[in-house]
């Protein structure tokens, strides 16, 4: 996945939650680096691959306990839409 991709992933998940990127970031900073201080979510991600992003992405969602059906389902939708 390249930058320009993980850039419309990020853009597409803070829409979705009603967010501002600027609001968002640290959060998706610490999910995918796991420090408070890294290299940028975007390089990141791109490090880890496409499998390994959302991998620690959903293990993140899971410690903040998890999705219902109905959101995972718009979830999935999105993905598939943005991907």
């Amino acid at each position: 996945m390249e930058q320009g991709q993980h850039y419309r992933l990020h853009q597409a998940v803070v829409d979705h939650l009603e967010l501002k990127l600027r609001d968002a970031m640290p959060l998706m900073f610490m999910a995918i680096t796991g420090q408070s201080s890294s290299v940028s979510v975007l390089d990141a991600m791109e490090i880890l691959g496409p499998d390994l992003t959302r991998f620690r992405l959903r293990q993140a969602l899971e410690l903040l306990g998890g999705t219902s059906k109905k959101e995972h389902k718009e979830w999935e939708k999105l993905l598939s839409a943005i991907g």
